[in-house]
């Protein structure tokens, strides 16, 4: 665990890294800078060779990246127990094909945590022993943690499959495979999501092997690769001051002080980008780049201002979220499916609709012996100078 402070204006910023100038952005971004850089990497200098710009991709996207993969690993069919069923139950429309414009990753990550909840809430059932939550309310601590730790063991975790697969022939039940390998991976991502509100940067370092395993078998080797860049400049590359300032104040920002509202750098961007392109651009005969420009700085106080007349005079605005209601509405109803559905009891012989690929352990596999050979590679054959002639070069 390492959490960041809330503070606004951190004092451990020193002055060792103002030759360093972090870029954060997408993966196609970094991935480009990151070419330009290797096609430099003989130049005479530091300077010319940007040995000077360190690449970091953005977890905003690395988690619209997890998010889809979880869409293409889980989707299914219309009578499976996949996502495409529990979205048609809850007639969640615009969510058959992953799309990376619009408000598509919000629904799906909306809808990704109801599904999670309704299951999860049938496994808090079972291990409990009990026919509704409310019941567990009563139980002491300890026990509640020993329930947690029992429903990992038995409905999220590796050993729990690996006893579901050693079953004797005709008597596996794939389905409950299934529902296992999806609390499994889900909560990975509930993890991921929740330590990136909370600012707990040690966890997401410590998921990013697993997020190494689910791109590779998942078929995204771009993020796969940007993973691996970020472990080799943690743990091989990168100075110790350089490795502080990226975990502290490159993942994550946290804009109103407040504890579990940190944002993710490039999900800010975006807003940036959408507010100084469409929200607060300039408009009619006047519009220029300089007066784009010019505008650019006040945007925070124009959005503090909108925000407040919103608040005092309640005008017309659209919603950033399920309302309580609304939510409950549907994690109780995919519950209630799930219940009747007997998805999580052990059913001997039962065979499952949709056939659902084992994403994380197969790459590990396609990672060791694919995609890590193939990264060293390239990089062998971009090997930076060492060299430093400023010969001719003029200086201020």
């Amino acid at each position: 665990m390492r959490q960041l402070g809330l503070d606004k204006d951190d004092e451990r910023v020193r002055t060792g890294l103002e030759r360093v100038l972090v870029w954060i952005g997408d993966q196609l971004t970094v991935e480009r800078l990151r070419g330009l850089t290797n096609n430099r990497c003989e130049d005479l200098n530091g300077y010319d060779r940007n040995d000077w710009l360190v690449l970091v991709f953005g977890w905003f996207h690395a988690k619209m990246a997890f998010a889809n993969s979880l869409h293409r690993q889980y989707f299914g069919s219309a009578s499976g127990r996949g996502l495409r069923q529990a979205f048609t139950l809850l007639q969640r429309k615009g969510l058959q094909n992953v799309k990376i414009k619009g408000v598509f990753h919000q629904h799906l990550h909306e809808g990704i945590l109801h599904v999670a909840e309704g299951r999860l809430r049938d496994c808090w059932e079972r291990v409990g022993g009990v026919s509704k939550l409310s019941e567990l309310l009563s139980r002491p601590a300890e026990e509640l943690r020993d329930l947690a730790q029992k429903l990992i063991r038995e409905y999220a975790s590796n050993d729990a499959i690996e006893d579901l697969d050693l079953k004797m022939d005709g008597q596996g039940d794939e389905m409950l495979r299934q529902s296992v390998m999806w609390n499994r991976d889900v909560l990975y991502y509930m993890l991921l999501d929740e330590a990136m509100r909370a600012g707990d940067v040690g966890v997401m370092e410590d998921l990013l092997p697993h997020l190494l395993y689910r791109f590779a078998g998942g078929n995204n080797h771009k993020y796969a690769v940007e993973i691996l860049e970020l472990l080799q400049g943690l743990h091989r590359e990168w100075p110790q001051d350089v490795k502080d300032f990226v975990r502290e104040h490159c993942w994550l920002v946290n804009l109103s002080g407040k504890p579990n509202e940190f944002q993710p750098i490039d999900l800010v961007e975006e807003h940036t980008v959408k507010d100084v392109k469409v929200t607060y651009r300039p408009k009619g005969p006047n519009a220029s780049w300089d007066l784009m420009k010019a505008r650019a700085p006040a945007i925070p106080t124009l959005r503090a201002i909108d925000e407040h007349l919103t608040r005092q005079f309640k005008t017309l605005h659209r919603g950033t979220s399920h309302t309580t209601p609304s939510k409950e509405a549907d994690v109780r109803l995919l519950h209630e499916f799930y219940k009747t559905s007997k998805l999580h009891e052990y059913q001997p012989g039962r065979e499952a609709v949709d056939a659902v690929k084992e994403v994380v352990s197969e790459g590990f596999q396609i990672a060791a012996n694919r995609i890590i050979p193939k990264w060293l590679a390239r990089r062998n054959v971009y090997v930076r100078s060492s060299e430093q002639d400023w010969t001719g070069v003029v200086t201020t």
